[in-house]
């Protein structure tokens, strides 16, 4: 189980896999304490897994952008910002 800052003990729940980008994989998910969003990003090549928070806007237009070129841009940008 992971914890999160924003609710220590509460579980990570996925919501939608955005796919990848720059070789890592991408879930949204969300902390079932709080709602807050997590994206769950790994790579077979580069483990462990990381957890990061990402705001609630940005989350919602990551997950509205249709699958393909424009997310993989997205999710690669968003992921460089980190």
């Amino acid at each position: 189980m992971t914890e999160f800052a924003c609710c220590a003990g509460s579980r990570w729940s996925a919501v939608t896999d955005l796919g990848s980008a720059e070789s890592f994989d991408f879930i949204l998910g969300t902390c079932d304490g709080c709602g807050r969003y997590w994206m769950n990003v790994w790579s077979p090549v580069a483990p462990p897994a990381r957890y990061l928070s990402v705001e609630n806007d940005v989350a919602e237009r990551l997950s509205a952008i249709p699958a393909g070129t424009a997310r993989k841009r997205a999710l690669a940008t968003w992921f460089d910002a980190q």
